[in-house]
């Protein structure tokens, strides 16, 4: 959980370094109007593509990691049902 805590504020903080950098840049750059709103547009749309990039990797993480402790609990759950079976049936066999 930590780590998906860690990625999540890692993501944030890309988005608002993305956000205020795109800001920035192209309030200090004196275009004419319909170039700035361009330029804005362009690098919100950078920033929307950068994010999705992120969350998809996060949840293809998320996942893969869901599978994996999943397979691990089947395999121990088939274990303990297994070592049941094997006790009941020692316990028939000694009576």
């Amino acid at each position: 959980m930590d780590n998906n805590k860690n990625s999540a504020q890692v993501v944030g903080a890309m988005l608002i370094g993305i956000v205020v950098g795109a800001v920035a840049g192209i309030l200090m750059a004196p275009e004419k109007g319909t170039k700035t709103r361009r330029k804005i547009m362009q690098s919100a749309q950078d920033a929307t593509d950068s994010i999705k990039h992120s969350i998809q990797d996060q949840f293809n993480a998320l996942r893969s990691e869901a599978e994996e402790l999943s397979g691990t609990a089947k395999a121990k759950a088939d274990e303990m049902s297994q070592s049941v079976r094997q006790k009941a049936e020692s316990m028939r066999n000694s009576s």
